[in-house]
């Protein structure tokens, strides 16, 4: 047993899980159960360097039979994506009140206190030169760029069966244990009756003789309770709850992308059959999107004082 491997762990990794870099590693053939003297542990520190750019610094080593890797990821962006300076309009990605502008490139097309609707032209991209008598010279077209928060609404409805199945324990109990040793698996567990409903959980914890010395066994406890099933209404304190849980996740969904919240409230209608959730959400958000412009940068203004004179 102490010439294979059996266990392997990793340490200070976060972007990169560790379903990941062990899925990375199966497809190297680097795996539980293998002989110890078939890891190469430069090998597996460039592969990994190699494969994950986010990971600045690799160590592997073997202790007893395990496969210890330990990580540091890079906690700067690698690359710093091109900026983007193809002409294109602001338009708003949603209805709303304007409450904040801050423009850098484009020419506003609103201003605070106006109401616009989705699609409407916010910040245009081109933007007029003048000459000296402040005539039109031509139109240089910019990719616009501008802070605009706008006061929002949202609504959200959310419908659920007012009869709900519950499960209620009997007060039946069992225990068994089981053994895992690489593909074999002993369970012993007394049989439960065909018609009768349990619901199990279980604990499991590797051998091992040492610290590092993992065995490829694995040791479970069984504990089950029976349960029965029936349907009945929501109680006045489930309701509120289910309005509660629906509220906070459409408020958090809302929070992540950055919708600053100002008010929100919800309600609960019921015809006894369908349960009724409904939220109503205000809020400050940027709502500026960009949109493609079609025209040419530097377009010139015909002179109509040229030319000659039939």
């Amino acid at each position: 047993m102490s010439l294979f491997i059996w266990d392997i762990s990793f340490d200070g990794n976060y972007r990169y899980t560790d379903e990941v870099l062990t899925g990375y590693f199966k497809e190297q053939n680097v795996r539980y159960g293998m002989y110890k003297k078939r890891i190469s542990c430069d090998d597996i520190e460039a592969g990994i360097r190699n494969q994950f750019p986010e990971i600045t610094w690799v160590s592997a080593r073997v202790s007893g039979t395990r496969l210890l890797v330990k990580i540091k990821e890079n906690e700067v962006l690698s690359s710093i994506p091109p900026k983007d300076d193809s002409p294109c309009d602001l338009v708003a990605a949603r209805a709303g009140t304007i409450t904040k502008m801050i423009v850098r490139r484009g020419v506003p097309q609103v201003k605070i206190g106006d109401t616009v609707e989705a699609g409407q032209l916010l910040v245009a991209s081109g933007v007029p030169i003048t000459n000296d008598a402040e005539e039109l010279v031509r139109t240089d077209y910019v990719h616009a760029e501008a802070d605009i928060y706008a006061k929002t609404e949202y609504h959200y409805t959310n419908r659920i069966n007012s009869l709900h199945q519950v499960k209620a324990k009997t007060g039946k109990k069992k225990h068994g244990y089981y053994l895992k040793a690489l593909d074999y698996n002993l369970t012993l567990l007394l049989p439960s009756k065909r018609d009768s409903l349990w619901q199990y959980t279980m604990e499991e914890r590797q051998l091992k003789i040492f610290e590092d010395f993992y065995l490829p066994f694995y040791l479970g406890k069984i504990d089950g309770e029976e349960y029965v099933t029936y349907e009945r209404f929501y109680t006045e304190e489930e309701k509120n709850q289910l309005a509660e849980r629906a509220q906070s996740q459409y408020l958090e969904n809302l929070m992540e992308k950055g919708v600053q919240i100002i008010e929100n409230n919800v309600k609960i209608l019921d015809n006894e059959s369908v349960l009724t959730i409904e939220g109503n959400v205000t809020a400050e958000e940027l709502i500026g999107q960009t949109k493609a412009t079609t025209e040419t940068e530097g377009e010139q203004i015909p002179d109509e004082r040229s030319g000659n004179d039939d």
